[in-house]
């Protein structure tokens, strides 16, 4: 498993802005996830009315650019 160890530095306040709603480390509403990537949140809605929650693992900034770089502690 793994968590988010500490605060997070964002490369720009966009990112800051979408941080823990649209973009985030790992799986949304979940602290300890198996996903080791920062992951773009979305949400499909059903046919049946319910949702399905995904995710989108991104390695760049989707305004800035800038890449994106996780430190992983041991």
């Amino acid at each position: 498993m793994f968590e988010q160890a500490g605060p997070i530095l964002v490369c720009c306040p966009r990112m800051d802005w979408e941080w823990g709603d649209l973009v985030g480390f790992g799986a949304k509403g979940c602290q300890r996830s198996t996903s080791q990537s920062v992951n773009i949140f979305t949400v499909l809605p059903q046919a049946s009315g319910r949702v399905i929650a995904g995710m989108s693992e991104i390695r760049f900034c989707p305004w800035c650019g800038e890449e994106i770089e996780i430190r992983r502690l041991k």
